[in-house]
């Protein structure tokens, strides 16, 4: 698809496509793409959990901020987005553990990873 074997590298390093190999390994026949079902809900609810952290933070609201990480963290690793299941797993523990302003500074990793997590994706459909 006209990519550098560099730009396949750092994809590879944004994705890690072994997960998505073991969703295809559980589509069954005559059923719904589950890897485009999959990446479609990732696609629509990261961004209102994204939404939700950046609210959740503001209202110092740590128990939502720890939830809502913990669960962008499952659809992460769901997809094989290992740097940002990464992220969220740190700022899931900093609110767990009271440490709230590392909590909030791990918000704009977070935003990066996803957004790096998206522009792998859409290259990858091109």
């Amino acid at each position: 698809m006209g990519q550098t074997a560099h730009s396949k590298t750092s994809q590879a390093v944004v994705l890690d496509p072994a997960a998505l190999d073991q969703l295809r390994a559980l589509q069954r026949p005559g059923r719904p793409n589950l890897v485009e079902r999959v990446l479609g809900l990732f696609r629509t609810d990261g961004p209102q959990r994204l939404a939700s952290l950046r609210s959740a933070s503001a209202e110092q609201d740590w128990e939502r901020l720890r939830r809502e990480a913990h669960t962008l963290k499952s659809s992460a690793a769901n997809i094989g987005a290992q740097r940002l299941r990464e992220a969220c797993g740190q700022v899931e523990a900093d609110a767990k553990e009271g440490r709230y302003a590392e909590a909030v500074a791990g918000l704009e990793p977070i935003e990066r990873c996803f957004a790096e997590v998206l522009e792998t994706l859409a290259s990858e459909e091109a």
